[in-house]
């Protein structure tokens, strides 16, 4: 990312800017919710989808830290930074999200840039930005599903180039990952990626692609599901009992278009989708079989700003796993690793928000409602508070 360029604070994107100079910068953000509804809150985990087994803590009825995130950007030379955050989620304890280092140099008016390390994989600023200091208190629906959590961060490393210009091609980024974290698995190949940034005056393009190969990624049955906040992957090749393993080839793609210059710049509205596609082999310790399994969703978002302050948001999505698996007594197999109530899920939802913008500060009161085809509609309520600060401390060298 060039210093200075917007960072994106949800997990899934380049996570913080660094210091136009030698210096340092301290970022922080707390984001803070009360949901209310007559199930566990967050939608536990969806029917059809094949990820870890993990299902989220229920979080209604009680005040809930979503995520309170430090990062250290410093600038060491002109050419050269480094940056390191750390977060922490509800009742689990702090975990590094990133650590790496960052050369860059100036090409052809350009800004290129080389960094190694624990990163996030670069999805696009849409996509990244659909997180805990979104508008909304769930990830969409397309990113929970094709993601673990809707996060994405792994050891690897990206070469960024961004050209000075505002119309057509702006920014791609190249990136190989060592393909640790879901959906790639505790063993296996490195992964490419693709990511590259499109604009033209009041309307941007995202487009992004990830090719994986992940081997021994286990989940634990649908029996035995735990609950809480992890990014960790089950190895098969530990335990096999009470899991379900994939070996094979997984695909990841996303596109995200946004307008933001409709009646004069009060409305903006964003259309993206996400996909993953695995074809390989699913088992478990009694069973194997010939598994080809593809989750794609949409969502579209609309957002009103009236005056200075306040804002009201609206975002409808839709989910659709498909599945095929095959072999001598596969539904054991299917039920096992959640897969046999594969059906469309839809979700509504809407917020009004008030934001102070001196501290960074954001009150957000927020609806939804969540329907599957072949269980009852859930709604929630609730309200969130959201606090960003960009650069909460600072200092040069």
């Amino acid at each position: 990312m060039v210093a200075g360029s917007p960072r994106a604070w949800a997990h899934g994107g380049m996570e913080t800017a660094l210091p136009h100079s030698p210096g340092w910068q301290v970022d922080a953000g707390v984001a803070l919710s009360a949901m209310r509804s007559a199930e566990a809150w967050p939608v536990p985990r969806l029917d059809g989808v094949l990820q870890t087994g993990q299902t989220a803590t229920d979080q209604q009825g009680r005040l809930v830290l979503e995520q309170a995130r430090v990062g250290l950007g410093t600038r060491l030379t002109p050419w050269l930074g480094a940056q390191w955050t750390v977060s922490a989620h509800d009742r689990d304890a702090p975990r590094t999200d990133t650590a790496w280092i960052e050369a860059r140099t100036t090409v052809a008016d350009g800004a290129l840039s080389l960094r190694l390390g624990r990163q996030e994989v670069p999805l696009g600023g849409v996509i990244a930005g659909a997180g805990p200091f979104d508008r909304f208190g769930q990830a969409p629906l397309a990113k929970q599903a094709t993601l673990l959590d809707g996060s994405w961060a792994d050891d690897g490393v990206t070469l960024h180039w961004q050209q000075p210009v505002e119309q057509g091609w702006q920014s791609v980024a190249l990136g190989w990952w060592q393909a640790r974290a879901f959906p790639g698995g505790p063993s296996g190949p490195g992964a490419p990626s693709v990511q590259a940034t499109f604009g033209w005056d009041h309307l941007s393009a995202q487009v992004f692609g990830v090719w994986l190969q992940p081997r021994d990624r286990g989940a634990v049955a649908v029996s035995s599901a735990t609950t809480g906040h992890s990014h960790g992957v089950p190895d098969c090749t530990v335990d096999l009992q009470n899991r379900v393993c994939f070996e094979g080839r997984a695909q990841v793609f996303g596109a995200a278009l946004r307008h933001d210059g409709l009646f004069d710049e009060r409305l903006s509205l964003t259309l993206a989708g996400m996909t993953r596609h695995e074809s390989g082999t699913l088992y478990s310790d009694t069973a194997t079989a010939q598994w080809d399994g593809r989750v794609s969703g949409v969502w579209l978002d609309a957002v009103w700003r009236a005056g200075s302050h306040w804002q009201w948001a609206a975002r409808w999505e839709r989910l659709v796993p498909r599945h095929t698996l095959t072999g001598s007594n596969p539904s054991p197999l299917a039920n096992a690793a959640g897969l046999s109530g594969a059906a469309p899920v839809r979700r509504l939802s809407g917020a009004l928000g008030y934001t102070w913008e001196e501290p960074g500060l954001s009150l957000w009161v927020e609806t939804g409602r969540q329907q599957g085809p072949t269980s009852d509609a859930q709604s929630w309520w609730g309200v969130r508070l959201l606090w960003q600060s960009s650069r909460f401390l600072s200092g040069v060298f």
